[in-house]
């Protein structure tokens, strides 16, 4: 959350803003005594929430957004501008050429096509409707992969399929194979961070199987793309399989995770033209032929400038390279993930589901082997954490082969999360006392 004093630096970047236009159109509306009092009642409303930004939480994929990020949103937002035509929003449509270009790079592609979105959810149906254009009648996808990509097949009337998954809930390569070897054309998806474990799929070995059966290859990295930046850190095989994202015909990327921007920023990138599959023209718009519209290549067509204002700030102060401020954040959110779990190893209630692939720690009951026990003393854990202001969030895991188990899921993704799970750590080291 931005402090008070860097919010005093706003009204002169909002003064230096609006002398840039004519004198004309120095429009502005002051907000009443009426409307400060819908202020004052919406802040009351605001706090009947969980504290998303705060190290404290670690419940589900909330990081923070970072001052310069939302600093710049509100500046750009003032203008209102719409990245669906240049000419809705030049100066915004520019910056968010240069983010596309910039993620892009952080795949390998130093010609990648795609545009900002709401986020994954948009962006992978849009990766499918381009594969569906391009003769893709099946997908095929894990049974830990997002469950958007199955809803995104029945509205474009694309066969699903469900692979299996291995004991690290990565996709099964062998069930992959069988699945192509008796469908017709597909388009395969791996997950690059599931939202459940943050396991990172065999984009190496997909991209392969992909290949050999003339099958596309979509990654959905709406949670894990990042860590591309610094794979040689990473576990062997997770780090392989990040730079293997370069092989894919497409890729999915919310910088609202680990790219610090709020909630309404995702990224949907293909590796050459394929987009232009599902482009469309109107006469209303578009009119400027020497301009790379977005809006033609976009499920969404009004989309906010703004969102591509503070992406591109965010990333003049963060760039995308692996030894800079950006990937230092990386490896700090995985160093502190692995630490929690090596903790776990020794601890007397919990024990750690798997080691992470990229910064979430499971956790699931020692003692427990009845589901309902599980369930009463993570609910009761929980509530202790809670009340001792840490956030975290119960989930039910289902492994091939084991019996279900109730857990705690930990999503490590602030770099600030270290001590927090120190005194998580404690709270959970003694049994609680309530039932």
């Amino acid at each position: 959350m931005i402090d008070q004093q860097s919010l005093s630096v706003l009204p002169e970047l909002m003064h230096k803003l609006k002398s840039g236009f004519s004198p004309g159109s120095d429009f502005s509306i002051p907000l009443d005594h009426h409307d400060q009092e819908i202020l004052e009642s919406l802040v009351q409303r605001l706090k009947n929430t969980d504290p998303y930004f705060s190290p404290d939480y670690m419940g589900h994929m909330s990081s923070y957004v970072h001052p310069l990020s939302s600093s710049a949103y509100w500046l750009a937002m003032q203008l209102n501008s719409n990245n669906h035509s240049y000419d809705g929003g030049r100066a915004t449509t520019e910056l968010e050429h240069e983010c596309i270009s910039e993620l892009g790079n952080l795949f390998g592609w130093n010609t990648a096509q795609g545009h900002l979105c709401s986020g994954g959810t948009i962006g992978n149906f849009e990766a499918l409707w381009s594969a569906r254009e391009q003769g893709c009648n099946v997908v095929i996808a894990s049974r830990s992969a997002h469950y958007c990509h199955k809803r995104a097949a029945g509205i474009l009337g694309m066969t699903y399929l469900e692979a299996r998954v291995d004991e690290q809930h990565r996709i099964d390569l062998e069930h992959v194979s069988e699945m192509l070897a008796g469908s017709g054309s597909a388009v395969i998806v791996a997950t690059c961070g599931t939202t459940a474990v943050g396991a990172v799929d065999g984009i190496a070995q997909l991209a392969s199987l992909a290949m050999s059966h003339s099958s596309l290859l979509h990654v959905d990295a709406a949670y894990g793309g990042y860590y591309r930046l610094v794979a040689s850190c990473l576990d062997k095989k997770v780090g392989s399989d990040l730079r293997a994202i370069t092989l894919a015909d497409s890729v999915v990327v919310d910088p609202h995770k680990h790219g610090m921007q709020g909630f309404g920023c995702g990224a949907v990138l293909f590796r050459d033209d394929r987009q232009r599959v599902y482009a469309h023209e109107a006469p209303y718009t578009y009119g400027d032929k020497t301009r790379d519209h977005l809006g033609l290549i976009s499920l969404e067509c009004s989309r906010p400038g703004a969102a591509a204002a503070a992406l591109w700030a965010t990333l003049q102060a963060f760039p995308l390279v692996a030894e800079g401020r950006f990937g230092e954040r990386l490896r700090t959110c995985h160093d502190q993930a692995i630490a929690f779990y090596e903790a776990l190893l020794d601890h007397p209630r919990y024990r750690p589901l798997l080691k992470p692939d990229t910064d979430i720690v499971c956790l699931v009951p020692r003692a427990c082997a009845d589901p309902v026990d599980q369930l009463t003393m993570v609910q009761q854990d929980v509530t202790r954490l809670k009340t001792a202001g840490i956030h975290v969030a119960t989930m039910l895991f289902e492994s091939p082969g084991a019996p279900v188990l109730h857990g705690i899921r930990c999503v490590m993704m602030k770099p600030e999360h270290g001590g927090t799970a120190q005194r998580l750590l404690e709270i959970l080291g003694t049994p609680g006392s309530m039932i």
